[in-house]
């Protein structure tokens, strides 16, 4: 482990490096045999600890929400949960399912149901609110996330925009309210100039209404 942190800081400038540690499945570790008789959580915190205190104090680390050890004082959480339990001493980036690309498009079996529900529209990452009981000192921004199980390059771009666009509208403006502003027809225009530059995105809506609101 060493070595494989001392190999990624020497190749990555980046101040912050990703640890990841969602979803550990403890009774999954605990099934396997050379475990019995072992704490696997403490084990998974210990080893967690080893990879930061590697990592040393020149950049951050960064964790997703549901992982058993959160890093130090500083550091950042990658969290689509309730932000009432997190502690001032960290930074928060926020994803909940309502930035959730993959939302309403089925599982991998193409069953319906995934746990997120219905697609996420434009207009509906737009309403949301992006901080809710968070205070503003710990909150770094959030981020639209689509996963990669299904999704290749013929699919991305069209799934990404122009919601992606929403959410960077919504994060600048501050509030729903000041968000959707005048904001159909400029993301009309923006999908427009995807459009030119050979970037695949859905419509916003049709061009009769974008030129016609009223009557639509």
């Amino acid at each position: 482990m060493t070595e494989v942190i001392a190999q990624v800081k020497s190749l990555f400038q980046d101040e912050v490096v990703h640890f990841g540690a969602d979803e550990i499945k403890i009774d999954c570790w605990e099934s396997d045999s050379q475990y019995n008789g072992k704490n696997v959580r403490d084990l998974c915190i210990s080893f967690q600890k080893k990879q930061r205190e590697l990592l040393g104090k020149d950049k951050k680390a960064m964790y997703w929400g549901d992982s058993l050890y959160l890093g130090e004082d500083g550091d950042i959480i990658q969290f689509w949960n309730s932000f009432s339990n997190i502690p001032k001493r960290y930074k928060v980036i926020s994803y909940s399912g309502d930035f959730y690309l993959d939302c309403g498009l089925g599982n991998l079996n193409g069953q319906d149901g995934v746990w997120c529900g219905d697609l996420k529209t434009w207009k509906h990452i737009l309403s949301r609110s992006i901080k809710s009981e968070l205070e503003d000192s710990m909150f770094l921004g959030a981020e639209n996330t689509l996963f990669g199980e299904m999704n290749n390059d013929a699919t991305t771009d069209v799934k990404v925009w122009p919601r992606a666009s929403a959410t960077a509208e919504l994060l600048w403006s501050g509030t729903p309210e000041e968000a959707a502003k005048d904001t159909q027809e400029r993301l009309f225009h923006q999908v427009s100039r995807l459009w030119w530059r050979g970037i695949a995105s859905t419509p916003v809506t049709t061009t009769y209404c974008t030129i016609h609101p009223d009557k639509c």
